[in-house]
Parts: C-alpha cells; structure tokens; sequence
C-alpha cells in the first residue's frame, strides 16, 4: 500500500516565491508536473487543483 500527501497551492506559491495562479498556468501547461487542475465546464465554479507532495519533493529532488 501506498501513502499520498496533498499540498495547497498557496504553500507551493511560497515554496517557489510566486503567486497561486502562477503555480496552477504551470501545472495547465506541463512545465510543473506535480499534480492537475480539475476546471470546472461551469462558470462562477471552482477549480480544484491537486498537487501531490511526492511528485513535488521527486521533481525538486530532480527524480521526475
């Protein structure tokens, strides 16, 4: 079995000393591979971003 630990954006926008939506354009066009953005079809919806803290910590570790 396996263990998955999520991260918030805002703790990643620090992490990399930017803002949220700077992190989430990232992971949209593939040049942060840590997690996906689930857009809603629908307006004034939410978007839900996933970012998984393994895949994080690989790609900064220049594991992924």
């Amino acid at each position: 079995m396996f263990e998955v630990d999520f991260m918030e954006v805002s703790e990643v926008a620090r992490l990399f000393g930017t803002t949220p939506p700077k992190i989430v354009a990232a992971i949209k066009n593939g040049t942060l591979p840590i997690g996906f953005v689930a857009d809603s079809p629908e307006p004034n919806v939410r978007t839900r971003t996933i970012i998984v803290k393994q895949r994080l910590e690989k790609w900064l570790n220049g594991e992924d």
